[in-house]
């Protein structure tokens, strides 16, 4: 068994912008396409957490098993920092709309998107959901914005 690793940046909007990244192995290959994703005003005096969703749809020549892991969305089940002239916001990924599942790299809580046998030749659509945490009272007005690396596994 053999597995392959291709990381690569998504710069950000606000979390995740677009890129395609193609990787091959032994006459197979994979390409993902990550999107922006957008949360939008952020109003710290809201006692609920700002959400969004997206999505990263990737693609490879034969059925393989498939992981993918996201290094930078959450640094454990704590979350990641947007940021903008030295202020931060904590933003969290998820794999569940329940936000239960921290998405990430495996580690501290959280969890990476696993396929053991994605169809072939057919584009496959993960929903990634976001959220930033109510209350942070920090916040200035302003663009924020992180950067991921994405990295994907496959036979």
């Amino acid at each position: 068994m053999q597995f392959i690793r291709q990381a690569r940046k998504f710069g950000a909007v606000i979390a995740m912008a677009a890129c395609l990244v193609p990787i091959a192995c032994f006459g197979q290959a994979c390409t993902v396409n990550g999107v922006v994703m957008n949360f939008g005003t952020y109003n710290p005096r809201l006692l609920t957490p700002t959400l969004t969703t997206g999505t990263v749809t990737f693609r490879c020549t034969a059925s393989v098993p498939v992981t993918i892991k996201f290094y930078g969305a959450g640094g454990g089940r704590d979350g990641a920092y947007l940021t903008s002239r030295n202020r931060q916001l904590n933003f969290r990924l998820f794999l569940d709309p329940a936000r239960t599942e921290p998405l990430g790299d495996g580690l501290d809580g959280t969890q990476d998107y696993t396929n053991p046998a994605p169809p072939a030749n057919t584009p496959v659509t993960v929903p990634i959901f976001g959220e930033i945490p109510p209350g942070q009272n920090g916040a200035l007005a302003g663009a924020y914005a992180d950067t991921l690396t994405l990295e994907i596994d496959y036979e």
